[in-house]
């Protein structure tokens, strides 16, 4: 525990990597608002199912 409150301190981010950045996001919601597939979406970024759902929610 000791070495993971430093590892804060040091500003050591956690977890895993997110695979879309913002602009993606948005790029994403648009292109959903727009009629496209959930599956061409899945392709287009490489994300699952599942995923593609979360980043439509936040």
């Amino acid at each position: 525990m000791d070495g993971i409150v430093k590892a804060k301190e040091k500003g050591v981010s956690f977890g895993r990597k997110k695979n879309l950045n913002s602009e993606q996001v948005l790029e994403l919601r648009k292109k959903r608002s727009d009629g496209v597939l959930i599956k061409e979406l899945m392709d287009e970024y490489g994300i699952s199912k599942p995923s593609v759902y979360r980043y439509l929610k936040r």
